[in-house]
C-alpha cells in the first residue's frame, strides 16, 4: 500500500494515531505492571515530578564511555530527595559500566557507605565512593530506578 501524506503536516492517513486498539492489559509479557510502578514510584518522589534537578552522569566501561547505557540523576529543589535513573539501550545484550555521581553534592563524604535501592527490583545495594558498578540484562529489567540514601 502506498503511504500518502495528509496535508502540509506530512502525516499519513494510516497512522496509528488513527486507530482504535484494544490490547489485552493481562496477557503475560505486558507493560502494565512495570509502568504502573513507574508511575507509583514518581507519584511519591518529588524529584520526580520537576526537571530542574536533572543531571545526566558518565557511565564507563573498561576502557571508554559505555554509550549503551544512560544514567541521569533528579533531585528535589529541597535536596532531601534523590533519585538515580540507569538505562540500557541494547536491546538484546546486557551491559555493564561504571557510573560517576556527584556524591559530594548529594552530602556523602568520601568513603562514607550510602544505599540506593531499586524501586523496581526492590534490591538494595551499599555503595561507596563516586563510581559505582552497574549492569543491566534487557531481557530481564533494562533499567535501576534507585532512591539514594544518605548523605544531606
Amino acid at each position: 500500500m502506498l503511504h500518502t501524506p495528509v496535508g502540509p503536516r506530512e502525516e499519513y492517513i494510516d497512522n496509528e494515531k488513527y486507530e482504535i486498539r484494544h490490547w489485552n492489559l493481562q496477557q503475560s509479557g505486558s507493560l502494565a505492571p512495570f509502568i504502573a510502578r513507574v508511575n507509583h514510584v514518581r507519584r511519591e518522589h518529588p524529584a520526580l515530578q520537576r526537571n530542574d534537578g536533572l543531571r545526566f552522569h558518565a557511565v564507563n566501561s573498561s576502557y571508554a564511555e559505555n554509550e549503551q547505557l544512560i544514567a541521569y540523576s533528579k533531585r528535589s529543589a529541597d535536596g532531601r530527595d534523590t533519585v538515580l535513573v540507569i538505562i540500557n539501550l541494547d536491546p538484546i545484550n546486557t551491559q555493564s559500566g561504571w557510573v560517576q555521581l556527584p556524591i559530594a553534592e548529594w552530602g556523602v563524604a568520601d568513603g562514607q557507605p550510602y544505599e540506593v535501592y531499586d524501586q523496581i527490583s526492590g534490591a538494595r545495594f551499599t555503595w561507596y565512593g563516586a563510581w559505582n558498578y552497574v549492569e543491566l540484562n534487557p531481557l530481564q529489567m533494562p533499567v535501576h530506578l534507585f532512591v539514594v540514601n544518605g548523605g544531606a
